[in-house]
């Protein structure tokens, strides 16, 4: 790491000093007649040469996954590399005569150091163009499919042959769109995601679209500019939000009209006019599908439909058994006759098979299964397409949760719809909302919200998203939890988001409050002191014209434990913010505005997390020292702005190694700046009570400390860096220690190339380890 250190510092250096190095080398390739004197001047030029192409290769690897190199940088680098091989071929030359007792002549030395001369120029004359290389990185194209997560419909006939129908209806000219309708969750939206992720849609188009139409609790579509802002950015068109919808319009018809495209349209519950949104009725071929309630909808659109249909009994029954997924269970002839009966009071209904399998998953006995489907029939099902009607019937499957299990399911319903809730934040909000159960330490409160978090997967209130590290909840489950919690005494919650938030909230609204969600809305303004004195979780997220917050905005909110700010454009955080002495969790992240956070933030004397992930905060602002109780702290490390990365880091580690209590440090890293910024960071040692370094990227997320109990988990890219983290770790009281060189912790430990002279140094010079498992890439 050392090495990659100093070749950083040395091109940074090169390329300031520039006419302090390059002149003097060329002025000597081109005067200069003697061979030793240009060889070494050709040897320096090439040095340099090489560490400005290794530093735009960093650059490049930095950002491949949303960047290419340009044409023009990979011409250039093509140039590089055949020029350095004959360098290379000249240096073989230079040093097998020079090892002779014979040196050259004087005619073959006079043509050896002129052919050098030459190739010097070419050298001196590709380090200039390097150096004035600026836009060598384009972004790429987007990806022809984004995948979902969705369960296989091979085995239901019900699904599959709709789909196949779809696709051949695909294939001729004629067909423009593509109605799929069906009563509330019977599952258009599963055949779509399916139709999505089909392997000759991705042959057939150049370009896959998805986005869900519906507004949010409403039988309306969203607004033209939503539509709009969905579309562009799977684009990648840089579109700010406008007010000027026909300009944005023009601008994505020029970008589609030469694309082959399908555009899959969920949820659409009113008629679309797909030319006001910039939707060009393309003749190459290109296609729109769309799911819909409504049979009618969009008929100057579609011009096939297909009709989803009930599910057999033999299809719905083998789904519950699928979601089920308890073979034991079924090997019970007593609960294995339980299940058709199940099944039919959900009426073959997909969605309250889904639901109703997960409340069984986790009965184990015949009498609990008996009880179990005792309760649901006081509540029979006639299969009306009435979304009150749904709501009742999820109901009945919410009632099954005991009290804390359902104060967190009610508690991840607050996200907006189709959030991607990021499971370790979730994790944090119930820990400091206490509506886990009570332990003594923290570690024991995680695992606790771990376990519930499997719980509630298991009987499929939530599940996974594409991303392993954020979880999601089905929108028609989401809104029965609302509808349940605003039919619920006490009422005690409120949650608008998207166009349901469609002016302020009058004032009287945030009164007698717990929980308050405000996210993702059009919403520009702020009550000044609204009076919330129970108001323990406000959410305020993806809120882009909201651009002040009032300063007295938090006086009356002293029981305040949670505050989501994320994705706002905030210049600045109200001074009231400082009063809540209760606070323990504070999401900035992207609030791109922000540059800085008022000096007495350490007045937050119980703030427990802070993300300042892709703020404006261009280091870790030192203030964080005062924060007492933090344990919990997510940045950001890029290679954006005047300074160097690694300086930058530098800076910012020695801050956050002062933080009293830190157990977690979180950074969100550009790809390829890992290795880079290891060195720095392996100085975080220094904080004694760490238990978890985690780099996150674009790609993947790598642990690189994770204590587990009294075992930690260590993982480094070098041995060198291996030692120097082993000098300062000696003061730990380490029990248990796996070693990971070049590979990733989160895999099985194995040791893939055993290197006992190394093992046995460190084992050696660490006595205090009682066991240490090292493995090797």
């Amino acid at each position: 790491m050392a090495g990659i250190i100093e070749g950083a510092a040395v091109v940074t250096a090169t390329v300031a000093t520039k006419t302090l190095v390059w002149d003097p080398l060329k002025e000597t390739i081109e005067s200069s007649n003697d061979m030793g004197e240009v060889y070494r001047a050709l040897n320096d030029a090439m040095k340099t040469h090489t560490a400005k192409r290794d530093d735009h290769e960093d650059n490049v690897q930095r950002h491949k996954t949303t960047m290419n190199p340009s044409k023009t940088y990979t011409n250039w680098n093509y140039r590089v590399n055949e020029v350095a091989k004959e360098v290379d071929q000249l240096e073989v030359k230079y040093t097998k005569k020079s090892k002779k007792s014979t040196f050259f002549c004087i005619n073959s030395r006079a043509k050896f150091t002129e052919k050098m001369k030459k190739i010097a120029s070419r050298v001196i004359s590709l380090m200039m163009e390097g150096t004035d290389l600026v836009d060598f990185l384009v972004g790429k194209k987007p990806a022809c499919v984004v995948e979902m997560i969705t369960p296989r419909i091979t085995n239901i006939p019900s699904f599959q042959q709709p789909l196949e129908q779809i696709l051949d209806w695909l294939c001729e000219n004629e067909v423009r769109g593509i109605r799929i309708h069906g009563l509330v969750g019977s599952g258009k939206t599963t055949i779509m995601q399916n139709l999505n992720n089909h392997v000759k849609v991705s042959e057939m188009f150049d370009m896959v679209l998805w986005v869900t139409v519906s507004r949010e609790g409403s039988m309306k579509n969203r607004a033209i500019d939503e539509i709009q802002q969905l579309i562009a950015q799977r684009l990648k068109l840089d579109i700010e939000v406008s007010n000027q919808p026909d300009l944005i319009a023009s601008r994505m018809r020029e970008e589609l009209k030469d694309i082959k495209y399908l555009l899959l349209l969920d949820d659409v519950t009113e008629d679309l006019d797909l030319n006001k949104i910039g939707v060009p009725i393309n003749e190459n071929g290109s296609k729109i599908v769309f799911t819909t309630r409504l049979p009618h909808a969009c008929s100057s659109i579609a011009t096939r439909q297909t009709s989803i249909r009930r599910l057999s009994g033999k299809e719905a029954l083998y789904m519950f058994k699928s979601v089920l997924d308890r073979p034991h269970l079924e090997e019970n002839a007593n609960i294995k006759r339980l299940m058709p009966k199940i099944v039919k009071w959900c009426d073959n209904h997909p969605l309250m098979i889904k639901v109703t399998a997960g409340v069984f998953r986790v009965k184990e006995t015949e009498e609990s299964w008996h009880d179990g489907l005792k309760k649901l029939k006081t509540q029979p099902f006639q299969g009306i397409d009435a979304m009150e009607e749904m709501y009742e019937l999820l109901a009945c499957c919410f009632k099954t949760l005991k009290v804390t299990q359902k104060k967190c399911f009610f508690y991840s319903a607050m996200y907006p719809e189709d959030s991607d809730i990021q499971k370790d934040c979730l994790l944090d909000n119930w820990a400091a909302e206490e509506l886990l159960d009570t332990v003594d330490d923290v570690e024991g409160t995680r695992t606790n919200g771990r376990e519930m978090l499997d719980y509630l997967k298991m009987v499929s209130l939530l599940e996974e998203n594409t991303s392993l590290q954020c979880i999601r909840m089905n929108k028609l489950i989401r809104l029965a939890a609302l509808y349940n919690m605003s039919t619920d005494e006490n009422k005690e919650s409120l949650v608008k988001s998207g166009e349901a938030l469609e002016k302020p909230l009058d004032v009287e609204c945030w009164k007698d409050k717990r929980w308050i969600s405000l996210g993702d809305s059009k919403m520009n303004r702020l009550p000044d002191q609204p009076e919330c004195p129970i108001l323990s979780t406000l959410f305020l997220q993806k809120n882009p014209n909201l651009k002040i917050v009032p300063q007295a905005f938090f006086k009356h909110m002293k029981c305040l434990r949670v505050l989501d700010l994320y994705n706002m454009r905030i210049t600045s955080l109200p001074s009231s913010l400082l009063q809540l002495v209760t606070l323990k969790v504070l999401y900035l992240q992207n609030c791109v505005a922000l540059v800085e956070l008022h000096h007495d933030i350490g007045n937050l004397k119980e703030l427990e997390v802070l993300d300042i992930r892709g703020s404006g905060l261009t280091n870790v602002p030192p203030q964080v020292k005062s924060l007492i109780r933090l344990r919990r702290l997510l940045i950001s490390f890029t290679s954006s702005g005047t300074k160097n990365p690694i300086e930058n880091a530098a800076y910012d580690i020695e801050v956050v190694s002062r933080i009293p209590k830190l157990k977690e440090l979180v950074i969100d890293v550009e790809d390829g700046l890992e290795r880079i910024l290891y060195g720095a960071i392996v100085n975080v040692v220094r904080i004694k009570s760490l238990s978890l370094l985690q780099f996150s990227s674009p790609n993947k997320v790598v642990d690189l400390i994770k204590a587990i109990g009294d075992s930690w988990k260590i993982t480094f890219p070098t041995e060198r860096l291996l030692q120097s983290y082993i000098d300062k770790v000696k003061s730990f009281e380490l029990k248990q220690c796996q070693i990971f060189v070049g590979c990733d912790i989160s895999s099985p430990p194995h040791v893939m190339e055993f290197m006992p002279y190394f093992c046995w140094d460190i084992t050696k010079r660490v006595k205090h380890f009682k066991q240490i498992d090292i493995c090797f890439r």
